[in-house]
């Protein structure tokens, strides 16, 4: 039997093996995460609906911080090493491109962004300490989507059907990116929580709903790409009734999308100009495709100008007074090959983490299909979105990193019990 050390720290008791530390029973720790998590996530949703002054966002961020911070210190251990490793690498990456980037102040404003995300999401980590604190994190982002919901059918009604994309209450992306966290949630639990999953579908039904009202076509995209790929990976079995259940209903929101003249209004129009060209049968293409098919092509060609260390970060905007809506273009042209390499080695590093852990016996296999079809959803996301320093699209891999390092404990948990 392999030697165990207790040690007493506080109120918090903790096993030490292998250099990883398990917390025991710590309610001020607990009972923090629960706060401090609500707190940010919901504030965070609610900036574009409600006046909210932004030093009470910062209390919120603060106090997750401070949690993270406090495990950290009386655990003396940082969780999820790999992920500050990368992260500390791609931000020296961003600082060092100040010194050749053509706006040092919009260059400065992209890496205080990221610093921001990076913080929120590393913290998020950190205070994941087992299922449950995961669990919590999920439902804050579940209950913040649906407060907006509520609000958007409340006091934005007429905004919701108006065609002009949410105009009067925020960006309508802005509201998109916020959504498809939490509608992948929701479809997640519908299919592996079987109790629950008429209480998941109620939920799952206002949150697509405002989804699809914002009119933005990543929005109705990205989650069937998500539902597609956790049915192929993890309902196997019943693979041609979910993907034949999942096919009826994608039907039934097209035929209302474009028989209702209120939805047609705010979403359809995008929608078939966006599917028309695929398949031969327009001649009209979408003002904001041919604007973003020539931000890509400007975005590479700065790119193949600087291949290695790209002009910057935000050299892209202060050419061209915009982004390259573009994840992938984005970043070779602000850091070249060597800035992708390094943003997306961390996408590498957890499909490869995920991929071994699934075939492992005794590793929870719902949750590993859902971060892995998450992060696929995501790589497809950033095809259309500039999303290295969005909160929103980011934390899923704060939902990757703390699934990998929640199984390999449990996994050596239960090799430990087990000698």
């Amino acid at each position: 039997m392999r030697k165990v050390k207790y040690i007493q720290n506080g109120s918090a008791s903790l096993k030490k093996y292998n250099g990883e530390l398990t917390l025991g029973t710590d309610i001020f720790f607990t009972k923090g995460i629960v706060f401090s998590t609500y707190a940010f996530v919901i504030l965070s949703y609610m900036i574009g609906f409600l006046e909210i002054p932004s030093i009470v966002r910062y209390i919120s961020m603060g106090c997750l911080l401070g949690f993270a911070f406090y495990r950290v210190l009386v655990y003396q251990h940082i969780y999820g090493r790999p992920f500050f490793v990368w992260g500390a690498v791609f931000i020296s990456l961003m600082f060092a491109s100040l010194f050749y980037s053509p706006s040092s102040e919009l260059a400065w404003r992209g890496i205080s962004a990221y610093l921001i995300v990076f913080a929120m999401v590393g913290s998020m980590i950190q205070v994941t300490q087992d299922y449950e604190h995961l669990k919590i994190i999920l439902n804050a982002f579940v209950i913040s989507a649906v407060l907006i919901s509520l609000l958007s059918f409340t006091l934005y009604y007429n905004d919701l059907f108006s065609g002009q994309r949410f105009d009067v209450s925020g960006n309508a992306n802005d509201i998109m990116v916020k959504m498809l966290l939490p509608v992948c949630i929701l479809i997640y639990r519908c299919f592996t929580e079987k109790k629950q999953s008429l209480f998941n579908f109620i939920l799952l039904i206002p949150c697509a709903t405002v989804l699809m009202l914002t009119g933005s076509r990543k929005g109705l995209f990205i989650p069937v790409v998500f539902t597609v790929f956790f049915i192929f990976l993890n309902q196997k079995s019943r693979i041609l009734k979910r993907g034949l259940m999942t096919l009826l209903i994608l039907v039934f929101i097209g035929y209302l999308i474009f028989q209702i003249p209120e939805l047609y209004t705010a979403v359809g129009q995008r929608v078939e100009y966006f599917i028309a060209p695929l398949l031969g049968s327009g001649d009209t293409t979408y003002f904001s495709d041919l604007a973003r098919e020539r931000f890509r092509r400007q975005a590479l060609s700065m790119f193949l100008s600087s291949p290695i260390i790209g002009h910057g970060i935000n050299a892209f905007e202060s050419i061209y007074g915009t982004y390259s809506h573009n994840n992938y273009t984005e970043l070779l042209s602000s850091l070249g090959l060597v800035g992708f390499i390094s943003f997306y080695s961390i996408y590498v590093y957890c499909f490869g983490q995920l991929l071994k852990l699934r075939k492992i016996m005794g590793a929870d296999k719902n949750l590993n299909d859902f971060a892995i079809s998450l992060l696929i959803a995501n790589l497809f996301f950033d095809w259309g979105a500039v999303s290295f320093d969005i909160l929103y699209s980011m934390i899923s891999l704060a939902v990757a990193v703390s699934v990998i390092l929640l199984t390999k404990r449990k996994v050596r948990q239960e090799v430990i019990a087990s000698e």
